[in-house]
This record gives structure tokens, C-alpha cells and sequence, in this order.
């Protein structure tokens, strides 16, 4: 499907595509290509619904695939989602950038805060602690009394604090963000479960590391990527029937998944 890639004949190139897909629609490696020549050409929103096609095929059962071809196609596969959201987090962040600039000259804090709050978790994302924490502060600043961004701002900060090692800072932010959402909407706390989780794990506490990941996978919240969720739901189930060895080698997948997979 690829053809010469020099060519020119783009409309030729997308059809052979679309007839690979259609004809072998549990083929990876023909969405992974596409994707990526989808995204070269700056057509994101396609590029991302390959993406997301091969990373369900991946995770389910693709008996085709040798451990070798499966290994090569999860890379080619978590840098195209990575590219993706770069590109997409640079838009963001010029824009939410802007947007909070413009605001707090205007006077508008409502609209600074929303801001600042978008900009802080674009910065999460991409794993830029100095950046995270330089928002979070201004956000803290803005927010006053509402508590949703408040504890917001808290869990940001205790995730940068983790990314530099301090563990007691991180957990005193992230208890202090729970403590601020707490009798709020709940869809946030997952910004502070997952921090939790991991100083649990760190630390060897597998009952805490279980409650804060029944905290990260309850409906309210914003959900993670499949593969992991599967890991954790799978650490749940055998830790619930007894078996805590089945429990912990499938939440220390989850955690190895989360770094590839740079879930933040």
C-alpha cells in the first residue's frame, strides 16, 4: 500500500490503503502504516482512529503475529500516538497560552483559570515538571476558593514533586488535592489516585496501591488507556479472590505499561 513514496500520486496511494484495511480489517501493520501517512500529511483526527484500531487489535487476540512482529508494531505504534499529541500539544498550548495571557491583562479571571488549568495538564502530558509546576502555582493563585481547579492545581504539583523525587511532598499535595475536591464532582480525583498509587507501590503497600487504583478505574473518572486498564482490572480481580502474588505481578505489568505508554 505504501507505494513509491516519492510518487505524487497521493489519491492512488490513500485508496490502496483503504483497500488493504478493508480487505485484511485485522491487519496492524496496514493501519500503522496508514496512520503514519496519514499523519505526515496532517490529517491528525484520521491518523488517530488508525492508531486507535491497531492498539485494539494489538491488545486482543492476534495470533498471526509472531512475539517479535507484535514487539515491532507496539513501537512504531506508541510513537505514532506520540507524534500525535506532540503536534497536538503544541497547538494547545499556543492557544491556551494566548487565551491566558489575553484573559488576565482583560481582567477575566473565570476564563484565566479554565485556562491555566488546560495549559497545566497539556504540560503533565507531555511530562514537563518545571512547566507543570510553574502553572499550578499561577493557577493557585487565581482560583481562590473554587475548589475543583484548587485541587487541581494541588494534584499537579504532587505529580511534579513525584517526578523529582521528593515522595513526602508528593503525597502531602496529592492527600491535600483529595481533601479540596472532597465532597465535589469527582471526576478530577484521578489526577491524585494515580500518584498515589505509584508512591504505594513504590513503598510496597500493595492494600493502599489497591485502593487508589479502585479510585482511578471507578465510572467517574476519566479512564486509561486499555492495555493498563485491563492489567489493573485483572490486579483487582485476583487480589478480591485471595490471590495477592497473581495480584501484584499483574499490577506491576500495569505500572511498566503506564511508563511505556507515559500515562500521567
Amino acid at each position: 500500500p505504501v507505494g513509491p513514496p516519492d510518487a505524487g500520486e497521493v489519491e492512488v496511494i490513500e485508496e490502496l490503503f483503504e483497500e488493504a484495511v478493508a480487505l485484511a480489517p485485522e491487519g496492524v501493520e496496514n493501519r500503522v502504516c496508514y496512520g503514519d501517512w496519514l499523519f505526515l500529511r496532517v490529517r491528525d483526527d484520521a491518523a488517530l482512529a488508525q492508531a486507535r484500531s491497531a492498539s485494539e487489535l494489538l491488545a486482543g487476540s492476534t495470533p498471526s503475529l509472531s512475539s517479535h512482529d507484535r514487539t515491532r508494531l507496539s513501537v512504531q505504534l506508541k510513537e505514532l500516538f506520540e507524534r500525535i499529541i506532540d503536534r497536538r500539544l503544541d497547538e494547545a498550548e499556543s492557544f491556551l497560552r494566548a487565551g491566558v495571557e489575553a484573559s488576565e491583562r482583560a481582567g477575566s479571571l473565570d476564563v484565566a483559570v479554565v485556562g491555566r488549568h488546560w495549559l497545566t495538564y497539556a504540560f503533565r502530558a507531555r511530562g514537563d515538571a518545571a512547566a507543570v509546576t510553574e502553572h499550578a502555582e499561577a493557577l493557585l493563585a487565581l482560583t481562590g476558593n473554587v475548589p475543583f481547579y484548587r485541587g487541581g492545581a494541588y494534584a499537579h504539583l504532587g505529580w511534579a514533586a513525584l517526578n523529582r523525587g521528593d515522595r513526602a511532598a508528593a503525597e502531602t499535595l496529592s492527600r491535600r488535592a483529595l481533601e479540596t475536591w472532597q465532597g465535589g464532582p469527582p471526576m478530577g480525583t484521578w489526577m491524585a489516585y494515580l500518584v498515589l498509587w505509584r508512591l504505594a507501590w513504590d513503598a510496597g503497600q500493595m492494600a493502599e496501591a489497591v485502593a487508589s487504583v479502585r479510585a482511578l478505574l471507578a465510572p467517574s473518572q476519566m479512564g486509561c488507556p486499555r492495555p493498563i486498564e485491563e492489567r489493573l482490572r485483572a490486579a483487582l480481580a485476583a487480589w478480591d479472590a485471595g490471590q495477592s502474588d497473581e495480584a501484584h505481578q499483574e499490577m506491576g505489568h500495569a505500572l511498566r505499561l503506564a511508563g511505556e505508554w507515559e500515562y500521567r
